[in-house]
């Protein structure tokens, strides 16, 4: 998390005046492959001695739920304001004998908001969001209450997560367009176990491709 902040400075320059143009409204959504890159995860658990070890990830991004983006920007100027809905999935493998079970595989979900920049035909991005997790896990025989977390959902706002990205799009007629996208996800995230919780970073990985289309801002003439 504190080095992926080293690229604020450099994704700032990207704010620099673009082409002009009038305002308006793109509405994305992508599916891909998500690469989750190996780190260290701690596991406390009362009246039991912490695990720390190097948590070995598969996002399975193909089986289903699949995984996938949605996004909403509001464009003008080459720029933009986004909000992002990224949806993963997390598996834990490799795992110590304590850990019989543990994985986020109904969503551990990433609502970011997100500044873009295009750039000739390439749209550079950086944000800044939330975790949203529901966790399954078994450790030392003691399985996690499913109708814990908000509303009793099993869902729990697990902690910060940054995304930065580069892609490109191309119109396929007036208003729809496709597009690709790759981007890294780097998270810091506490989720319960029974009697305890797990903490520690996340990052990813991910190329998307995908269909989107434009809506003229309300009051701007049509082309």
């Amino acid at each position: 998390m504190r080095r992926l902040l080293w690229l604020l400075p450099a994704f700032a320059l990207l704010a620099l005046p673009a082409r002009g143009g009038a305002p308006e409204w793109t509405l994305e959504g992508a599916f891909g492959y998500s690469a989750v890159l190996n780190a260290p995860l701690t596991i406390h658990q009362a009246g039991q001695p912490d695990l720390h070890f190097t948590a070995h990830y598969e996002g399975r991004p193909f089986e289903s739920p699949p995984f996938y983006i949605l996004r909403l920007g509001r464009w003008q100027d080459g720029r933009a304001w986004e909000v992002e809905f990224q949806h993963q999935k997390l598996y834990l493998v490799d795992r110590p004998p304590e850990v019989g079970s543990f994985s986020i595989s109904h969503g551990y979900n990433v609502l970011s908001g997100q500044r873009a920049w295009e750039r000739g035909r390439t749209i550079y991005r950086l944000g800044a969001g939330i975790v949203a997790s529901h966790p399954e896990s078994v450790v030392r025989g003691r399985q996690l209450d499913p109708s814990g977390g908000v509303f009793g959902t099993g869902y729990y706002v697990s902690g910060p997560a940054l995304v930065a990205g580069i892609g490109q799009r191309w119109p396929i007629g007036r208003r729809w367009f496709v597009h690709w996208n790759v981007e890294v996800t780097a998270a810091w995230t506490r989720v319960p176990i029974s009697g305890g919780d797990a903490e520690g970073a996340t990052v990813s990985v991910n190329l998307l491709a995908g269909l989107g289309r434009r809506f003229p801002a309300r009051g701007t003439p049509p082309p």
